[in-house]
């Protein structure tokens, strides 16, 4: 096999390897530039938008918007909902088991402390 034919196999690969890089790169660029307003630099909404937490939570939106439910010590991101005007936002874990729960989360059920935010869609604005 000569070089040229060598070269040519492997010329897709080069050309997909730097196409991939490039959408990764703007995708990274695009989802960071969203991160000064609304969210924190681990994608998690701001502490601004906290409006409760607990193993029960039952919460009743006057905006539309977007609740986020986030587990606080692993700092994951269980759910996001879109929520109405006047919606409610209802999470229990009921009947899960423990042994789950650690798996998914990694520390003890006993040890997790969920809280929810909402930013609404209208955002007001402050003079």
């Amino acid at each position: 096999m000569n070089q040229d034919s060598s070269f040519r196999k492997i010329r897709p690969v080069i050309g997909i390897f730097f196409v991939l890089t490039a959408m990764t790169l703007t995708g990274c660029a695009s989802f960071t530039s969203n991160m000064g307003g609304d969210f924190n630099s681990k994608g998690l909404p701001n502490q601004k938008y906290y409006v409760g937490g607990g193993l029960e939570i039952k919460w009743r939106s006057l905006q539309a918007g977007t609740a986020y439910l986030v587990e606080e010590k692993t700092g994951k991101l269980v759910m996001t909902k879109s929520i109405g005007v006047g919606e409610e936002f209802e999470f229990s874990p009921g009947s899960a088991e423990p042994a789950e729960a650690e798996k998914y989360f990694g520390i003890e059920m006993s040890e997790l402390k969920f809280s929810l935010y909402f930013i609404p869609i209208e955002k007001t604005v402050s003079k």
